[in-house]
């Protein structure tokens, strides 16, 4: 049975590289907000150094993070469309030749980090193509039902659609070593700043400990991001610093669209905290590859919501947040995922938001990811409006959301002086016998 582990390999897995321990959270990547750049879409050329490129572009909205999508060759045998998956991986150590090669891609990383940028690569590791070498070479490196490879499981055997991909076998202790010098190659020869880990909670925890202890050699400031958002194993044991916020983002779709309230909201945070270690950060997002290919553009899931729900996802305690590449051009339209489908750009028109976003996080150390920030203290009552303060130090932010589709009034608990509106760069004090007025899905950040 697939992810079915032994003693044996944690015995060994200390003997080889010491004692596990709670990974501390990068001091590089404390106020930073994550960029996902979908190579393939994002130019006509759709490569590595069209991207590269466009780097002042990102330097000046100011992202410090750029998650690159996988960026190595794709399998063929069993694929989907016409280009295939990303995610469906021959080579672990080679760079897909539609997209550069790896002179490239060490030039996109130097040239980012010359800028103050980090570059994570999206790592594809439950999973590989069919006509990976490792098929015919190692077939023992890969799960099989009967004498038959298997096509991707979920952690209960239940059958995933993903024919495309064959799962790997994480019983298998070559197989796991073979891993892990593909992940410090990157970091080795192309100064990989951290890895987002594609659907990682389907990998068994102790493996990710094998995986942060070997990576920490090369790098001791390494990132890790992890798609899964049950396993705060992955956290205290598994080397991640920052989980998938799926509940929320869910959370934010259903208050969109009137299905759920600030009382609702309320109860996800004070769950969350029960639930996870205090260091826990999630990744909060609006769109990502998955959401925009599946789940269609950001305005059409949240409608007049969605600035509110950008929002909330930078100014959220415990969490780093992420835009999807075009976002700032209004994300135009949902991208094909298995073909070519270059993304349209227009005017940039929300690249002044998002940078105004950005600077606020940069800025105001209560709003700093991990421990570094503070956390949220409701401000309000009620269930149509939510405001929290965060304060730290000399500073203080007051996040004012509107979570209803209709006018709202609404009181807040403590008295405001000397602050300004962030967004109109206006002064704003508030004393108790005033009553704040908000218009449907507005939304107030006051900055002290």
């Amino acid at each position: 049975m697939k992810k079915v582990f032994f003693v044996f390999f944690l015995i060994s897995n200390i003997i080889l590289y010491g004692q596990s321990s709670i990974t501390p959270w990068p001091d590089w990547a404390k106020s930073s907000t994550i960029y996902e750049i979908n190579i393939r879409q994002y130019s006509k050329k759709g490569d590595i150094k069209s991207v590269q490129k466009d780097l002042p572009r990102l330097k000046n909205l100011g992202v410090d993070i750029l998650w690159l999508m996988p960026i190595h060759p794709i399998g063929k045998f069993k694929s989907k469309g016409e280009w295939g998956s990303p995610y469906s991986v021959k080579d672990y150590l080679g760079v897909h030749p539609k997209y550069g090669t790896l002179v490239d891609l060490k030039n996109f990383v130097n040239t980012a980090h010359k800028m103050g940028m980090k570059v994570i690569l999206d790592w594809v590791g439950n999973h590989t193509a069919w006509d990976h070498p490792w098929i015919k070479s190692n077939p023992e490196f890969y799960v099989k039902r009967g004498d038959t490879i298997s096509h991707a499981s979920n952690n209960d055997g239940s059958m995933t659609d993903w024919y495309d991909v064959a799962d790997l076998n994480f019983e298998n202790t070559a197989m796991r070593r073979r891993m892990i010098d593909a992940l410090s190659f990157w970091v080795r020869e192309a100064k990989i700043d951290g890895f987002r880990c594609d659907v990682g909670g389907m990998m068994p925890v102790d493996f990710w400990n094998e995986a942060k202890i070997a990576l920490a050699k090369i790098n001791p400031k390494i990132y890790m991001l992890v798609e899964e958002e049950d396993n705060s194993k992955l956290i205290d044991e598994g080397g991640f610093h920052t989980l998938y916020g799926w509940s929320m983002h869910s959370l934010s779709k259903e208050i969109a669209n009137g299905q759920k309230n600030a009382t609702d909201f309320e109860t996800y945070l004070n769950n969350r905290r029960l639930k996870y270690p205090a260091q826990t950060t999630f990744l909060y997002f609006t769109s990502n590859h998955d959401e925009n290919t599946w789940n269609d553009i950001a305005s059409k899931r949240y409608g007049k919501a969605e600035d509110l729900m950008s929002v909330l996802t930078f100014t959220m305690e415990s969490g780093i947040p992420l835009i999807y590449n075009s976002q700032e051009s209004g994300e135009k339209r949902s991208l094909k995922f298995f073909d070519k489908d270059e993304i349209i750009w227009g005017n940039y028109e929300k690249s002044s938001f998002y940078k105004k976003l950005i600077q606020l996080k940069h800025q105001y150390k209560p709003l700093w990811n991990s421990t570094y920030g503070s956390k949220m203290d409701r401000v309000n009552q009620g269930d149509d409006v939510y405001a929290f303060v965060r304060k730290k130090g000399n500073q203080s932010v007051w996040v004012i959301l509107n979570f209803s589709d209709k006018p709202q009034v609404t009181t807040l608990t403590e008295e405001i002086n000397g602050a300004k509106d962030w967004f109109s760069n206006t002064p704003f004090n508030y004393s108790f016998d005033k009553e704040i007025s908000l218009e449907p899905f507005e939304y107030k950040v006051i900055v002290k």
